[in-house]
């Protein structure tokens, strides 16, 4: 009888196992799906009419990058740089900047909610730390206009037109409402296609809300 109990204690042992084995491959399984499905989602997200790829001189300010695509994503809610950097980041890209403006009309024109007046889009950016200051007559000739911003996580984009083309009487190192928070991002406003600087971490600028991230990566050959 003892031993009648014992076989039938390894066979529910064995069938457990079995089982337990046959659930860890089908988990696995449709976790290889989920992450097909994903990667053509991004796909899917990456060939439509509101990516422009464009074609660009290369150099060694843009690590000789000729073809570049880029698009404008919107979220339901506002942005903080941390959250824009994420969004970029879930179609395989990053937060860029438009190297001409060629590439900022086309993209701009390529989205129908940037044809609405003013709408703030984040882009790459942000100030050297030794220049955060929120008074504009900061004196260190490194940090004075365009110069205190330098700093860049997309290195596949020549920054010489975004630094140029600031709105006049920016960057102006000033805080705003409603929280008060200090300028060190930079920001571009769909209507005149100029350049601002504007908090990093505040998810809106004088009370409008930040929805938009210009997004890059490479094209493909």
């Amino acid at each position: 009888m003892l031993f009648l109990l014992c076989m039938e204690m390894v066979f529910v042992v064995v069938f457990l196992t079995i089982m337990l084995a046959r659930y860890k491959c089908q988990l696995f399984e449709v976790r290889e799906e989920n992450e097909r499905n994903e990667m053509r989602r991004r796909e899917l997200a990456w060939t439509n009419s509101e990516i422009v790829e464009t074609s660009r001189t290369a150099s060694s300010k843009n690590r000789q990058t000729s073809g570049w695509c880029l698009k404008i994503v919107y979220n339901s809610a506002d942005l903080t740089l941390k959250m824009a950097r994420e969004l970029c980041a879930q179609d395989g890209a990053v937060i860029s900047n438009f190297e001409n403006s060629y590439e900022s009309n086309q993209v701009i024109k390529s989205h129908p909610e940037t044809q609405k007046p003013g709408q703030l889009i984040r882009i790459d950016g942000y100030r050297k730390f030794k220049c955060y200051s929120d008074q504009p007559t900061f004196k260190d000739p490194d940090c004075q206009g365009y110069k205190a911003f330098q700093n860049f996580s997309n290195h596949n984009t020549d920054p010489t037109f975004t630094l140029n083309n600031f709105n006049e009487g920016y960057p102006d190192y000033l805080r705003k409402p409603p929280d008060d928070l200090a300028d060190h991002c930079l920001m571009i406003i769909s209507t005149n296609q100029k350049i601002y600087d504007m908090s990093c971490v505040s998810n809106t600028h004088y009370n409008r809300p930040y929805r938009a991230v210009l997004c890059g990566k490479r094209a493909e050959n």
